[in-house]
């Protein structure tokens, strides 16, 4: 069996270790012969095409002395075969035309992939959402959910159309009124010979209030309502134990399960994992399509931090360094002179050079080598660095790949403005976020909305309660 191992982040280096025995049974551990950096293949996917080309790879056979254990390390930030380390595929690392116990041997021997396994956001970027397609809801999204599936906005708007309701609420009562505007009251002084019963004789107030409050519906049904809300809004009744529990979920319950979230995201400790089990196994929960596999111990910010941390330790002894010495003597801010270096002209020409500030933590400033004399050990940059130049000041020079020149601080500045994508999707990023909470963005807008939306029913309240009182 082929072991995988694993999903590793772009540039990355990957570590593998695979053991040898001889044929005999039983079989022992057996060194392994003719085993160099190129006989080591790469194939991408399924492709016959296969890298065998020996940059970036090291073979360390029988590792730490011990006979039949091999490492093999591959650094995937080598791009001396342009292309063939990209995201989003697996790769096969083969050895071809190797001696194990007398035989010539060709082995696979490790699978691994590069962020072919990562959940994805909707600008590539490696995100954690709370669904399984990958895609985080927008706020019109929940703002549609909650008016539209929410139980408790739907129980308030419901309550509130029995308030202005057409046949028995304030708008029928207000029409009543409205109706009796310029129409004659009719006495028994015999002016007024027209009265509202046969008999000719006009009701008296007991009589009128009895007639009203025992066969009239509006005032019944007047009465109901205003007797049902004040059940409703008094302290425990249900209005208030809707607002109680909209008030809970957005003052506490909800900041703080957004808070367990948060720190799943950044920490990579297995307490966080144990006190969040919850948020963590919803993370992971599968939503129709599959489960999720997110760990905060290998995939939080902090993880990644910590591997970032390790791999740049590991950097330090970086094959491509031609030389680290310090400055001996300073002519002016582009020319100086080498405690150590080569003797011959022009060894360390167009190669980028790193000048370390000895009085200020080793601030770095890259320029490039325009001329070296070998004799006086003297470099001549194409431009003064960053800071003033002095002896002891320390320098590294790296190699630049054949036929070309070491990039300028400028042109590196336009790569990554230009072409990287990265700085692009946080500036977009950046830029939708202060769109939508500026005045008047979506965010805005929709707390405005709810605002507006407690206002009127403050307002409905207010007008009821001088109705009653």
């Amino acid at each position: 069996m082929i072991p995988y191992l694993g999903d590793f982040v772009e540039y990355d280096v990957v570590y593998l270790m695979f053991n040898t025995f001889t044929s005999d049974d039983p079989s022992a551990s057996c060194t392994i012969t003719n085993l160099l950096n190129t006989d080591v293949h790469i194939h991408k996917d399924d492709s016959v095409d296969q890298r065998n080309n020996a940059a970036g790879i090291t073979v360390s056979v029988n590792f730490d002395g011990i006979t039949g254990s091999h490492m093999i390390k591959i650094d995937t930030n080598d791009n001396t075969v342009a292309g063939f380390w990209v995201t989003g595929h697996d790769y096969f690392v083969r050895i071809e035309g190797t001696t194990i116990d007398g035989a010539t041997i060709n082995a696979v021997v490790a699978h691994f992939s590069i962020q072919n396994r990562f959940m994805r956001g909707t600008n590539s970027a490696n995100t954690v959402v709370p669904d399984a397609a990958g895609v985080a809801p927008t706020v019109g999204e929940i703002r549609t959910e909650m008016e539209g599936a929410g139980s408790k906005l739907l129980a308030i708007e419901g309550y509130t159309d029995k308030i202005d309701d057409g046949t028995n609420g304030l708008t029928a009562i207000k029409a009543e009124v409205e109706g009796l505007a310029g129409a004659t009251m009719r006495g028994t002084d015999g002016a007024n010979t027209v009265v509202p019963d046969a008999a000719g004789t006009a009701p008296t107030s007991g009589e009128i209030r009895t007639e009203m409050e025992g066969a009239g519906t509006k005032l019944t049904n007047t009465l109901g309502d205003t007797n049902e809300l004040q059940t409703d809004w008094k302290n425990g009744g249900r209005l208030d134990l809707i607002i109680d529990i909209i008030a809970a979920d957005t003052t506490t319950d909800i900041p703080a399960k957004l808070l367990k979230y948060i720190q799943l995201l950044s920490r990579s400790d297995a307490a966080i994992a144990t006190d969040n089990a919850t948020e963590l196994t919803a993370i992971n929960a599968d939503g129709g399509s599959g489960a999720g596999n997110f760990s905060n111990q290998t995939d939080g910010i902090e993880a990644i931090r910590d591997r970032g941390d390790a791999a740049w330790s590991a950097g330090a002894a970086n094959p491509n360094m031609l030389l680290d010495a310090e400055i001996a003597t300073v002519t002016d801010q582009t020319h100086f002179t080498l405690a150590t270096g080569s003797d011959v002209d022009d060894a360390y020409k167009d190669q980028t050079i790193v000048i370390y500030d000895d009085t200020n933590s080793d601030f770095p400033s890259v320029r490039k080598a325009n001329a070296y004399t070998g004799a006086t050990k003297t470099i001549t940059l194409d431009s003064a660095p960053d800071f003033t130049l002095g002896a002891d000041d320390s320098i590294k020079i790296f190699a630049t790949a054949p036929g070309t020149t070491a990039p300028t601080v400028g042109e590196i500045r336009t790569e990554l403005e230009g072409v990287g994508t990265k700085l692009t999707n946080t500036l977009d990023d950046t830029n939708e976020l202060q769109t939508d909470w500026k005045n008047g963005g979506r965010l805005d807008i929709i707390l405005d909305s709810n605002s507006t939306n407690l206002a009127k029913i403050k307002s409905i309240v207010g007008f009821i309660r001088t109705k009653i009182l």
